[in-house]
């Protein structure tokens, strides 16, 4: 029920299907087969006269197969020490590029009195490669001369043997088949890197030049056509997180359904001193601390048992996740008899509600099974109250205004949390419990529709 959960899985499923569509386009480009092929058209003398290598696959007659060292000079590079880079000069790192499409997600630039490593010199015009962990497909034409990491290679189409299009360089260097090749031979485990001497031997297809920019236009057009689709669609996927948001602030305001004068609340509810709450809700509801809403509230184990690599999972905050329990992705375990002693205190049980307190702070999610498994101290369990539904305890919880406000009251530098006395003093808008039923209701109606349009966009 929460506004943010969702869209993580949607755009994802959409990227991947993009991201496909785009390589089968590639992968037919390098081959000959995306454009019409002209046999009158050749190659230069100067190409012809240099040697040819056998290809991984085959190519139009009037291509050639040549390696990336005779055709590009792959691995000359030029060096820059930190004294040699200007103040405002553009410094590009390995995060600033954003995998399989070439987009630049960010610039930096030096500072006056900044000390960096060694950088290689790149100038515009000039094709970018990334080295390192080649799977991620990080490859950029530079719109302006700067300096990137020595994990990039600088690749200077314009001063190479062979007259190519620097664009038509960079498709290859992101085609499959190159992608593949290259994380096949890279070395390291941690830090998977292409040797410049394996990368030199590499192939790739050399069409005559008119050939080239013909299959850089399609691939361009094809790259327009696929980022203004997935425009759209995060545009659309962003219009439908907005709605969720308002109507689970309407929810706990007590305007999202009919308000009926008749229902009232429980006397419980009632003997609760008045208090006064952030915003105006209806009269026949009332102001409730998170203290006097559950019957516990308890965070998990803050020594853990060390992990005994089978048994009962033992779960942090990163286990609750898109309104759900995630229990395959578990990095530690603990016993039954462990599980046990800790559950006496905690208690977990059907219909309570999990909420994350540290690093990532206010995701939630309601225990539906039989729970066997122990908390981690980032995560805590509530117990409802008998006038409080699980499901409208997270509707609270789940709804901006209570998102700022467990943001808002955490503390920590490296690592925000929230202590539970805080964390008991959050103040809850309490309606009667046929109208809570009604929210509930209403909300995962439209969960439902919101569903049905978000699974378009796959």
């Amino acid at each position: 029920m929460s506004a943010e959960k969702n869209s993580g899985n949607t755009m994802g499923n959409l990227n991947d299907s993009v991201q496909l569509v785009h390589q089968k386009l590639l992968d037919l480009a390098i081959r000959g087969k995306l454009t019409e092929q002209y046999p009158e058209e050749k190659l230069s003398e100067e190409v012809l006269s240099l040697p040819e290598v056998e290809g991984p696959f085959e190519i139009p007659d009037n291509w050639k197969w040549m390696t990336l060292g005779s055709a590009l000079n792959y691995g000359n590079v030029s060096n820059a020490e930190s004294e040699d880079i200007p103040d405002n000069g553009w410094i590009l790192e390995l995060e600033d590029i954003e995998k399989n499409t070439g987009r630049i997600l960010k610039r930096e630039y030096k500072k006056p009195g900044m000390k960096l490593s060694t950088k290689r010199q790149f100038s515009k015009g000039m094709v970018l490669y990334s080295k390192l962990r080649p799977y991620l497909n990080k490859v950029v034409l530079a719109d302006d001369d700067g300096y990137c990491t020595s994990e990039i290679v600088p690749i200077n189409v314009k001063d190479a043997p062979v007259e190519l299009d620097a664009r038509f360089v960079v498709y290859w260097l992101r085609s499959p088949w190159f992608v593949a090749k290259t994380n096949s031979l890279s070395y390291g485990v941690k830090m998977p890197r292409l040797g410049t001497k394996d990368a030199k031997q590499l192939p790739i297809p050399v069409p005559p030049l008119a050939e080239q920019h013909r299959i850089v236009s399609v691939m361009t057009d094809a790259d327009a056509m696929i980022r203004s689709q997935s425009s759209h669609q995060k545009v659309l996927q962003e219009k439908i997180e907005t709605v969720q948001a308002k109507v689970l602030d309407l929810a706990i305001r007590g305007r999202l359904v009919e308000q009926r004068s008749e229902e009232t609340l429980s006397e419980e509810v009632l003997s609760f001193p008045e208090v006064g709450g952030p915003f105006e809700i209806p009269a026949n509801w009332k102001w409730v601390c998170l203290r006097n809403s559950v019957l516990q509230v308890t965070d998990g184990s803050h020594n853990p048992p060390k992990d005994k690599g089978e048994g009962i999972p033992l779960l942090s905050a990163a286990n609750v996740i898109n309104d759900s329990i995630d229990l395959t992705k578990i990095k530690r375990w603990v016993t039954e008899e462990e599980w046990h002693k800790e559950n006496l205190k905690i208690n977990i049980e059907v219909n309570d509600v999990l909420l994350t307190i540290v690093g990532t702070i206010g995701r939630s999610a309601i225990v539906k099974d039989i729970p066997r498994f122990m908390l981690q101290r980032s995560v805590c369990s509530l117990k409802p109250a008998s006038f409080v539904l699980s499901k409208y305890l997270k509707v609270c919880l789940d709804s901006p205004f209570m998102q700022s406000w467990l943001n808002e009251n955490s503390v920590g530098t490296a690592q925000k949390g929230i202590y539970l006395k805080t964390l008991k003093k959050l103040m809850l808008p309490i309606p009667p419990l046929a109208e809570q039923y009604r929210i509930c209701e209403a909300i995962e109606a439209l969960q439902d529709k919101c569903s049905k349009l978000t699974a378009l966009l796959k």
